[in-house]
């Protein structure tokens, strides 16, 4: 019966000893950007913030850690020691397992550590995570080639979706002209020259931009103010529109062909005009109207007349 206490105490310390032999204590300084390599897992440093905030990522995980305090990322206990203005952090970094070792540890599983545990049925391991097959888009960054030269495709490490993000650019010889670049910055440039609708923006809301045989194509004659579209014609603040232009109004005597162009409105014999020579114009051509009744009245009364002395000599 004695030695059962024994017997217990030895278990309690192989088992002691078992574990704490496979706890791992670091400190490590580690810039923000950067990341440090610990016991398989990829500790990185996203942001340090004034207040001595650190944002760490670990295999995927985030949290925010403030400097004397701690917490556990992914399996992985982490304090904050000290943090150097915004450029570094110092990390006591504490683990009781080895992820990638091929051992699915106690204290390991697959959320942990999918390198050792693996993942459940319909889930794959990448970057040490578990992802959904069922919304992943691809393995590689040829499975998200979306067949346009101006963007850059990519399969996310950590996701595996794919992004196609536009070149901004301007390079020699990638056979793509980025939106603002010219055949002075870029050889792959032609006047207007385009892969895709999206490189035809010409900040006119009013217009619809198509990229045609490879050559920007704009459609529409509006001109744009506060956010609307306003056709051909309409005056606005001393200006009229014509073809996306708000162009100023014109002064008398200016040449014009339509009427919206001119500051008042009239447009006459292929000049501005204004309201007196209207109305001169106007009087003209009532007098004018008004002699040439007189005139026919006065041929009619003529031949009346003659008619009448015809009559009477017979």
């Amino acid at each position: 019966m004695m030695f059962r206490p024994l017997k217990l105490l030895v278990v309690v310390i192989l088992v002691s000893i078992f574990v704490f032999a496979n706890v791992s204590n670091q400190k490590v300084e580690i810039k923000k950007g950067e990341s440090a390599y610990i016991d398989g897992k990829n500790i990185t440093i996203i942001s340090i913030s004034k207040d001595g905030g650190v944002i760490i990522d670990v295999d995927g995980q985030r949290d925010k850690i403030k400097k004397g305090l701690s917490d556990t990322i992914s399996g992985v206990d982490i304090s904050i020691i000290d943090v150097y203005d915004t450029d570094s952090a110092v990390l006591n970094v504490s683990t009781n397992f080895t992820c990638g070792n091929n051992i699915c540890e106690l204290s390991e599983d697959s959320k942990i550590c999918c390198k050792d545990c693996n993942c459940s049925k319909g889930f794959f391991c990448s970057l040490n995570k578990c992802l959904d097959e069922s919304k992943t888009d691809c393995q590689t960054n040829s499975d998200c080639n979306d067949k346009n030269k101006c963007t850059i495709d990519i399969c996310s490490n950590i996701t595996k979706i794919c992004t196609n993000d536009p070149i901004k650019k301007c390079a020699n010889d990638d056979l793509c002209c980025p939106f603002g670049c010219t055949k002075n910055t870029d050889n792959d440039c032609k006047l207007n020259s385009c892969s895709s609708d999206q490189d035809c923006d010409d900040k006119n809301k009013c217009t619809s931009n198509k990229c045609v045989d490879g050559i920007c194509k704009f459609e529409g004659q509006e001109c744009e103010y506060n956010g609307q579209c306003n056709p051909i014609g309409i005056v606005m603040n001393n200006t009229y529109c014509f073809e996306k232009r708000w162009l100023p109004l014109k002064n008398i005597n200016i040449t014009c062909k339509n009427d919206y162009e001119c500051k008042f409105n009239i447009c006459s014999d292929g000049k501005c005009g204004d309201t007196n020579n209207v109305v001169a114009k106007k009087f003209k051509t009532e007098v004018s109207s008004y002699a040439y009744i007189a005139m026919s009245l006065l041929v009619l009364i003529i031949i009346i007349e003659i008619i009448v002395l015809i009559r009477k000599k017979s």
